[in-house]
């Protein structure tokens, strides 16, 4: 069975964007960072939501979610 984020990624939904307004996306990174604290990759995920303008290309929003798990 499919993870609750990867349904609407299987139907094609914007693959290379990040939806900031989307639970499943917020999900899906708090998934693929699990390696960091929880609350850590959550403060990450808004504050790239805020730094990379909309619509969030998601390689440029990965990035910036490693810069931000560096620290």
């Amino acid at each position: 069975m499919a993870a609750p984020w990867d349904n609407p990624k299987e139907k094609e939904k914007d693959k290379t964007f990040v939806a900031c307004t989307e639970k499943y996306e917020k999900e899906y990174e708090i998934h693929k960072f699990e390696h960091n604290a929880k609350q850590k990759v959550k403060k990450a995920i808004e504050k790239c939501c805020k730094e990379i303008p909309a619509p969030h290309p998601r390689e440029k929003f990965e990035e910036c979610m490693k810069k931000y798990l560096k620290n």
